[in-house]
């Protein structure tokens, strides 16, 4: 953590103010202390510095003078501090000589803001406290049991609280100069912090139905910055440096079940969107054809220098950062994901875990299903195979289809299902929609509410023998598949298990039969009195032409 303060710092240019005014990079005072009227050194006198750790005033102020003051901001607990006694060549800097005070001068004409290990030649330094932490008032005093040895000091901010700006190495002289004519042996020092709070990750998903249907997702994060004098003017009065911000980064790991959407994503600082030039965008693994990005990959957005300038005006103005992307589930469950804020930048050659972050809530996703058995009505123990049913909405929760509507598709894995079909053990799992009675984030109390979704299940196609049900059954998704209770639904059989008359038995053989015989034996018996007949007509003929003869 301390490279990683170090690293960040060396950045920075600060002002070193040795001698009436030993406080540089940031300190902010507002108070009065113990002093010495006598305007020469007690050579037998051993001083303190008092710490004061607190959160960053938005209306920026000025450096302090050593003198204790009256800060409104929150005090910041947990806050480590190294001391280190500043020596030239193998000597401590001796403030009881002019010598010392000399050497002190020396070094703030070259100093610009180094850690405890990167002085200038010739000067070099010795921890005089080892890493201590602000109190709940946020307090360090050097030395409360037997004073301070009069010489200069450089107190550096080894160990920044989570999502804040550590401020810069400075330097402090024991005593210092108060009112132009006094010596001051209590030091009070201000070094301010610029505190970021964590994000707020959010989901809206209140139209989503299935896990295949697009989700989006919003991180906000309120940039804050602490008080550096970039130009070495010696104030804080140009623009950025009552809330510098040096690195700023945003990063999400999307859960293993989660599936960034395609050119979704969009930044917007203090409500406008920020050019392309601000930021930049980096996917771990890198997206594939077409810009497709795996399931569970992660992004990061570091804010380029135009970016960090645009961040420190909108920390000026309290104005925050939003990030909008989308995405889509590719398994059903409950779905939880983060995003994190790097306050002081993101060091590629750390582990995210070991760096300054802070991270937001997590927000969820939930999907979930219904498990059915298929059985007869008469007899549950004997389950039915081959029964099709498909999912609609019931927008107007009225039990009936809605006009117009199309069946559900459930998209999983990448594979998309519009019906389901009973196993040999009369079951079917229907899995990866919205639960019921969970929407953007939140639990729904009331059934009512626009964003509850209500289901129908339809049988499309009953099993061999048996009636189709006659009407949608109503349910509703609140957990997931595997464990909600089966739902039991009974078919009966065709024509409510009435026999209709046979339509191809023996009897009906018979009647056809006698009748084929009937029409037979009516033919023939027409058959032979018209051919008896004709036999006595020609007969007759013949007689009367006999007789003509």
């Amino acid at each position: 953590m301390r490279r990683l303060v170090m690293s960040v710092l060396r950045r920075r240019r600060v002002t070193a103010l040795v001698g009436a005014l030993a406080l540089v990079a940031g300190l902010v005072g507002v108070g009065g202390s113990a002093a010495m009227a006598d305007p020469v050194i007690d050579p037998n006198t051993s001083g303190f510095i008092i710490l004061h750790k607190h959160e960053t005033d938005p209306a920026g102020g000025e450096p302090g003078d050593g003198s204790q003051q009256t800060v409104t901001t929150p005090a910041v607990e947990g806050v480590g501090f190294t001391l280190y006694r500043v020596s030239e060549g193998d000597d401590p800097i001796d403030l009881r000589t002019d010598a010392g005070w000399q050497s002190a001068a020396a070094l703030a004409a070259v100093y610009a803001g180094q850690g405890p290990d990167e002085l200038p030649s010739g000067w070099t330094t010795t921890v005089q406290f080892t890493e201590r932490f602000t109190d709940e008032g946020g307090q360090i005093i050097w030395d409360e049991s037997q004073g301070l040895p009069l010489g200069l000091y450089m107190v550096v901010e080894t160990s920044p609280a989570p999502g804040s700006v550590p401020s810069a190495p400075f330097l402090v002289t024991v005593p210092i100069t108060q009112g132009g004519d006094t010596w001051n042996y209590e030091v009070h020092v201000y070094p301010k912090n610029g505190v970021t709070q964590p994000p707020v990750k959010t989901v809206t998903d209140d139209g989503v139905v299935q896990a295949g249907d697009q989700s989006d997702w919003q991180i906000e994060t309120s940039p804050v910055g602490t008080p550096y004098d970039a130009n070495g003017d010696g104030d804080f009065d140009d623009a950025g440096e009552s809330n510098w911000i040096g690195g700023y980064a945003i990063r999400d790991d999307l859960a293993d079940a989660l599936k960034y959407v395609p050119d979704t994503l969009a930044v917007k600082i203090a409500g406008e969107d920020a050019a392309e030039g601000d930021y930049t965008v980096t996917w771990d693994p890198e997206p594939g054809d077409e810009e497709e990005v795996a399931a569970g990959a992660v992004f990061r957005i570091d804010f380029t220098a135009d970016g960090l300038a645009k961040l420190r005006a909108a920390a000026a103005a309290e104005e925050s950062v939003v990030v909008t992307f989308s995405t889509t589930a590719v398994l059903s469950g409950e779905i939880s994901n983060t995003a994190e804020v790097y306050p002081n930048g993101f060091d590629v050659d750390q582990t995210p875990a070991s760096q300054n972050r802070v991270t937001s809530d997590p927000e969820t996703q939930k999907f979930g299903g219904i498990n059915l058995l298929k059985v007869d009505n008469r007899d549950e123990d004997h389950v039915l195979a081959g029964a099709v049913f498909q999912v609609y909405v019931d927008a107007d929760n009225d039990g009936a289809i809605d006009e117009d509507s199309d069946p559900v598709a459930v998209t999983l894995g990448g594979q998309s299902k519009d019906s389901w079909e009973t196993d040999e053990d009369g079951e079917l799992v229907i899995d990866g929609l919205r639960y019921s009675n969970w929407a953007n984030g939140a639990l729904l109390d009331d059934d009512d509410d626009p964003a509850w979704i209500h289901y129908l299940l339809v049988e499309t196609q009953a099993p061999e023998g048996y009636s189709l049900l006659a009407k949608p059954i109503p349910f509703d998704v609140t957990g997931q598949a595997a464990t909600v209770t089966a739902l039991t639904v009974e078919n009966v059989p065709v024509n409510a298990g009435f026999a209709l008359p046979l339509t191809g038995g023996a009897g009906v053989i018979v009647f056809t039969a006698l009748a084929v015989l009937l029409l037979g034996g009516g033919t023939l018996m027409l058959m032979t009195v018209t051919a008896r007949r004709r036999q006595a007509s020609a007969a007759q003929t013949d007689r009367g032409l006999l007789l003509g003869s």
